[in-house]
């Protein structure tokens, strides 16, 4: 079973750089062999104008 680690950088602000960056940290966990968990991700997969889709998020 691999090692999870959780990846935690900031979203708020510039979201599509600092998205870039989670993205970076994420690929360099799994290069070293571990499972990396991302909360960033639901950025990209849920709509924070959206009240319901917001609330799944929290």
């Amino acid at each position: 079973m691999l090692k999870k680690v959780y990846i935690c950088a900031p979203l708020g602000g510039n979201v599509r750089e600092n998205l870039r960056h989670v993205r970076k940290y994420t690929e360099y966990a799994l290069m070293c062999g571990t499972a990396p968990v991302v909360p960033h991700f639901y950025a990209l997969c849920l709509n924070d104008n959206n009240h319901k889709e917001k609330e799944a998020a929290h």
